[in-house]
């Protein structure tokens, strides 16, 4: 069995988690492995971290016994395992008796927004069907069309094989000679006595590598659980006030947009009585107090096309006006609202953070 399979390397860019400086592919990548696993049932996709990742990932570091803050740390004690887990899924398949022996040989690249030639996706999902990545129907009925599966266990091949893990395989490069040489692993005669022994040996040291780990938690400073049922709710506070700041400013953009369309309504209307008789164009002061009421009398009377296009105009001005003043009127309670949200839960996060310093936390660790 090829030990890569067993022991993926780390394939993050940044820490995972919650204030950290997630990357969007390390997002899309995590939720990825999390559903190979089927930890995770939401959109694959998604580049941003919720709380149905960070739900994920603390519930796979409870069932681990890990620390459960969310984290996971490029080559961290997490992500260590989610890859070990990874491993024991391709373990079975790579047992199977060969079924090809031709290597890959493709003719131009497969991957995303590629020539993507059925052939050669079809070469592709055998490869990785037959190295126990993808399911069984691509190795016996592979579609030649390249998917999600197929996209998702290329690159998880990369990951296993230490390459660049970019989802992109091309004609002769790295990882068409990697799969290749990985196949002619497979294809090899069965394992002495002496390889089965060199590979017990092998799993025997990850054993105790992983045990040594565990040890050196468990020698570490744990934090007490009432520290860290307050952390967390000073963290889950935190995160609440930064979403409403983020929608108040949403908000307020909306207000200017509908203010600048108000705004626009009247200067289209200004340039329009520009052309008809400058003598008539108001004040803004006069147009709030509808001071040309009795201007559209004679306007309506005078019926030339420019008076015409005035009426118009100002017609539109109002409608705009008394529509989007309703609105913004609307969005700054709304604002006001939020804010005084903002403003409690600013106070229940000083009041929990005295409690936490007056509790002594945080002071014996690390």
């Amino acid at each position: 069995m090829p030990s890569f399979y067993a022991n993926l390397r780390s394939a993050l860019s940044a820490p995972i988690g919650n204030r950290q400086t997630s990357t969007p592919d390390d997002l899309v990548r995590t939720r990825r492995n999390f559903s190979h696993l089927g930890r995770y049932d939401g959109d694959t996709e998604l580049s941003v971290l919720d709380r149905g990742l960070d739900n994920t990932i603390r519930a796979y570091q409870r069932e681990k016994g890990l620390k459960q803050d969310g984290i996971m740390n490029p080559g961290g004690e997490t992500e260590r395992a989610l890859n070990r887990d990874l491993g024991k899924m391709m373990r079975p398949a790579e047992q199977r008796q060969p079924l090809f022996a031709s290597p890959v040989r493709l003719s131009a690249t497969v991957g995303n927004n590629r020539e993507n030639q059925s052939a050669d996706v079809k070469q592709v999902q055998r490869s990785l069907g037959g190295l126990g990545l993808a399911s069984e129907s691509k190795l016996y009925e592979p579609s030649g069309i390249l998917d999600r599966e197929t996209l998702d266990t290329l690159q998880l091949f990369q990951q296993a094989s230490d390459l660049r893990v970019d989802g992109f395989m091309n004609p002769g490069g790295e990882t068409e000679t990697a799969m290749n040489a990985a196949l002619h692993r497979l294809n090899a005669p069965s394992p002495t006595k002496n390889d089965n022994e060199n590979e017990g040996e092998d799993e025997k040291e990850e054993d105790e590598k992983d045990e040594k780990d565990e040890e050196k938690k468990e020698e570490e400073p744990s934090e007490d659980p009432d520290c860290a049922s307050l952390k967390e709710a000073i963290e889950s506070l935190n995160e609440e006030k930064v979403s409403l700041e983020e929608e108040i400013k949403n908000l307020n953009n909306e207000t200017e947009k509908l203010q600048q369309e108000i705004d626009n309504a009247y200067r289209e209307f200004l340039d329009i009585a520009q052309k008809y008789e400058s003598s008539r164009i108001p004040t803004p002061n006069s147009i709030a107090n509808k001071w040309l009421d009795s201007i559209y009398g004679t306007i309506v009377e005078n019926t030339t096309p420019d008076a015409l296009d005035e009426e118009r105009a100002w017609k539109k001005y109002e409608q705009i006006k008394e529509r989007n003043e309703k609105k913004i009127e609307e969005l700054v309670a709304l604002v006001k609202e939020l804010g005084a949200h903002i403003r409690e839960l600013q106070k229940q996060i000083e009041e929990l953070t005295a409690e936490y310093r007056e509790s002594g936390c945080g002071r014996n660790q690390k």
